[in-house]
């Protein structure tokens, strides 16, 4: 049998209890949306290996960086779903996906999801990118035997901000519940005993996706993230806070403008400095968006009534996110 170290053994396995009351998350975490391009003349982790849930990575950073309190100059990759600041013991770093990946082609023909790592930038401001390519799902070839579901994402390093962010690509994805057990966790696990199976504290996104909130947990009784999969060019970024800490339910916000009336029925109105829209029902899909010139008026007349998300979005790669009601 496997030894997987997901968010579900932990869940299986965990007596501690939860404690969502004023928590407070070291980091501030912001949205944004940036096209998704993948690694070139990058650095193959899995060269010529089938990689499993079960393999680990150790990732040479190329500087120094601080995550969890402790000085690092390497990322531990574990399970394909931990990222760590240490080897042994108790570690913190950030838990994301909370499902068994692995190799596309793990049974037989030659790999064909590498893991891969570049160093961009010069000394002071460089990036170390890994990205997970191609990767398909081992619960997929276990419980259907197919191969037809994949993710793509890069996690990027930043040199003396320690800024850590989740960019999402392409994915396949048709056996949602089956893969992620009702939810997609990622965010900051705090002090995670790897061998007890427990953590003091997860930090972690909630909700939709396009406007994702934090909670935290010290247990994974029950299931607690994102209610989709993000979709491509989706991009999460973790700031270390420097200042006060923020409330557990905040994130950081950008004011684009804004949108009236609401509650809406045929149409929308958007004031905004943004230069585009799209608006996402609360599975994560996307049911209407275009461009936008300062004044506009959106028809929500293809629109059941209920509530949705809409993100504005503009050249900066800044984002805003709102919930409306369409009655």
């Amino acid at each position: 049998m496997k030894k997987i170290f997901s968010f579900a053994v932990i869940a299986a396995t965990s007596v501690l209890f939860s404690n969502k009351v004023n928590a407070q998350m070291p980091y501030n975490v912001t949205t944004l949306n940036e096209a998704y391009v993948p690694l070139a003349n990058a650095t193959n982790l899995t060269n010529g290996i089938k990689w499993s849930d079960t393999s680990e990575f150790t990732v040479p950073l190329g500087f120094n960086f601080q995550m969890g309190g402790t000085a690092i100059t390497n990322i531990r990759l574990s399970e394909t779903n931990l990222l760590l600041n240490g080897t042994s013991g108790t570690q913190s770093g950030f838990g994301m996906l909370g499902c068994s990946l692995q190799d596309r082609n793990f049974l037989s023909g030659t790999p064909a999801s590498p893991i891969q790592y570049t160093l961009t930038g010069n000394t002071g401001s460089r990036i170390l990118k890994l990205e997970i390519k191609n990767a398909g799902f081992t619960t997929e070839m276990d419980m259907f035997s197919t191969n037809e579901d994949f993710v793509n994402v890069q996690i990027w390093f930043y040199e003396n901000s320690n800024i850590v962010e989740f960019r999402f690509g392409a994915s396949s994805i048709n056996h949602f519940q089956e893969y992620f057990l009702q939810k997609v966790p990622l965010g900051y696990l705090k002090n995670l005993d790897v061998e007890m199976f427990s953590f003091e504290k997860f930090y972690c996104l909630t909700g939709n996706p396009m406007s994702p909130a934090i909670d935290s947990t010290n247990n994974l009784n029950t299931p607690i993230g994102l209610t989709a999969y993000p979709a491509s060019g989706t991009v999460y970024r973790f700031k270390p806070k420097t200042g006060n800490t923020t409330a557990i339910n905040e994130i950081e916000k950008v004011n684009l403008g804004n949108i009236y009336p609401v509650p809406a029925n045929e149409m929308l109105y958007i004031d905004s400095k943004a230069s585009q829209y799209e608006i996402y029902s609360l599975a994560g899909n996307v049911v209407s968006k275009g461009k936008l010139s300062g004044h506009d008026a959106v028809s929500l007349q293809q629109l059941s009534a209920g509530t949705y998300v809409i993100r504005l979005s503009n050249n900066k790669n800044e984002t805003d996110t709102r919930k409306f009601v369409k009655q």
